[in-house]
């Protein structure tokens, strides 16, 4: 019942047979533009070296090569910025002793 309606609700045409889609989210221009500061401070402090997860010195130059528009690392950076997010609020954040 319900793909007849649709069928019957929809416009047909070039569009009606091809299949749902998403879209790409601009990760590579959030991360140039208004996430630039977070993305430096997230992976180009202290922090990061500390915890010895990622070669601090060749994630400051994928930052700054993507930043600078050189190269686009907007995936990669991405991914390392939601672990380094999520570092921060499950591990940094637990009090002594708690379990990640």
């Amino acid at each position: 019942m319900a793909a007849a309606t649709r069928r019957r609700a929809a416009p047909a045409g070039p569009t009606a047979a091809r299949r749902k889609q998403g879209f790409d989210a601009p990760v590579a221009a959030w991360l140039r533009g208004p996430l630039r500061g977070p993305l430096s401070d997230l992976l180009c402090d202290g922090a990061v070296r500390r915890r010895g997860w990622f070669r601090a010195p060749e994630v400051r130059a994928l930052v700054e090569a993507h930043v600078t528009g050189r190269e686009d690392h907007g995936e990669r950076l991405w991914a390392l910025l939601a672990l380094e997010g999520w570092a921060r609020a499950a591990l940094d954040a637990a009090p002594p002793g708690a379990a990640p």
